[in-house]
């Protein structure tokens, strides 16, 4: 398996990083893709701890992590990690355009696990073009009628989908999209799992763990390591414990695996919108 990170650097801060000519200017921000192991991410974070320590800012906006692996690995691997690709965001949110939450289940500490108490309502033309999964700020899946129609003909356990809407004047009307819903039994995620701010933080002071251990933190850093005594048989499975924050429209969500069988499935079809990584049995 080859890692490579990728920042987006603040252009105010690129000469930090950058040597002159190496890289060329950007309005906001400069991207760079380094693979692990490069000597240059043992600077980034020396310098993003340095300005964090000097202003509480930061060095870049973003990061992203990404993973490709032999087709070795591929095809021995028992389960997969299913992450929605960052250009499927998108939103207004379920609850902006009348989805309603029931809060009660909830974890009074992080937020995590409220509970949807009606159908999805979405406005249907700001989902991504040409993906066939997509997923709001707010974490609500939605798969595409091609993608569900698909998966309802075949005989994968553990999916569940619902019909999504729309306001249309006074009335709500189904369309082309199907809510995708993780169901129990849940797995367990298990060390040596990484959650953390950053790949250069780890939230020492717990600001976005749950120490009822329902929120791990903000973002996952690593590949997940799953409790192989907590997989049950079905292809499509999500984690008991939550990642990311409950602030304003964002909460957290379950982290979502499927297996070798749902896989072939998915790239025999060309679905799209996601990419998959290796999930280890633990």
């Amino acid at each position: 398996m080859k890692e490579f990170f990728e920042f987006s650097i603040l252009e105010k801060h690129a000469q930090l990083v950058f040597a002159e000519g190496e890289s060329k200017g950007g309005v906001f921000a400069r991207r760079v893709c380094l693979e692990q192991g490069d000597p240059r991410i043992a600077r980034i974070a020396e310098i993003d701890r340095n300005i964090h320590r000097s202003d509480g800012g930061r060095l870049f906006y973003s990061f992203d992590i990404r993973r490709i692996y032999s087709n070795g690995e591929i095809e021995n691997a028992e389960l997969f990690h299913l992450i929605i690709s960052p250009t499927s965001y998108f939103d207004p949110a379920g609850e902006e355009c009348g989805t309603l939450y029931d809060s009660r289940p909830a974890c009074d500490y992080c937020g995590s696990g409220a509970l949807q108490a009606g159908p999805l309502i979405l406005q249907p033309k700001r989902i991504p073009k040409g993906v066939d999964i997509a997923v709001t700020i707010a974490g609500e899946i939605v798969v595409s009628k091609r993608m569900g129609d698909t998966l309802n003909s075949t005989d994968l356990v553990g999916l569940d989908l619902s019909p999504v809407f729309q306001w249309k004047a006074d009335e709500l009307v189904e369309v082309d999209w199907y809510q995708w819903t993780p169901v129990p039994p849940f797995v367990e995620i298990v060390s040596p799992t990484k959650v953390a701010s950053s790949p250069f933080d780890d939230d020492a002071d717990n600001a976005f763990r749950c120490p009822n251990g329902d929120n791990l933190g903000l973002n996952l850093i690593s590949e997940v390591s799953i409790s192989a005594a907590s997989v049950v048989p079905a292809d499509f499975l999500a984690s008991r414990q939550f990642i990311g924050r409950r602030l304003g429209l964002l909460r957290p969500t379950r982290v979502l695996f499927l297996t070798q069988k749902a896989r072939g499935i998915l790239n025999a079809n060309g679905f799209r919108g996601f990419t998959l990584e290796v999930a280890r049995l633990v």
